[in-house]
This record gives structure tokens, C-alpha cells and sequence, in this order.
């Protein structure tokens, strides 16, 4: 898969889950500087990009996505 359908697909899950518009979207989002990417909304992120990619992601990498970079290099990984 090329790197901008990984981060097309991201980018579809994060608009969705936090009800974001293509202008708020941006190319690097980051967790804590969205109050609505909250620990609930998290959990939805993951479930969605475990869907949207068919993997599963470790406790460890889940902690870690923080951010739509952070997000990109671990999908990376497991494709």
C-alpha cells in the first residue's frame, strides 16, 4: 500500500471519530491539542484503523498514538 492511501485511510478514520472538517484536518494532528480526541474517542480511533486496516494493534502501540505521524509509522509497520 502506498504511503498516501495509509494516510488517506488515517485521515478518513480521524475525520469521522473526532467530526472533523478537511479544514481542521490538516496533515499532523496531535492527541492533546483536540479536546475532542478524549479517552473514549481513542478506543474509537483504534477500533476504526484495526477495521480500515485489518490488524491488531499491542497495548504498546495503542499508548503510543498520540498523533496522525505516530499513527502512520506504526500501520506502516504492520502492512
Amino acid at each position: 500500500m502506498l504511503e498516501k492511501e495509509i494516510i488517506d485511510k488515517i485521515n478518513k478514520v480521524l475525520k469521522s471519530a473526532l467530526k472533523l472538517n478537511n479544514n481542521t484536518l490538516g496533515d499532523y494532528l496531535i492527541k492533546d491539542k483536540f479536546i475532542e480526541w478524549d479517552s473514549l474517542k481513542h478506543i474509537t480511533i483504534i477500533a476504526d484503523l484495526e477495521s480500515e486496516f485489518d490488524v491488531l494493534f499491542e497495548p504498546e502501540e495503542i499508548v503510543e498514538m498520540n498523533s496522525s505521524e505516530k499513527i502512520v509509522e506504526i500501520i506502516r509497520k504492520k502492512l
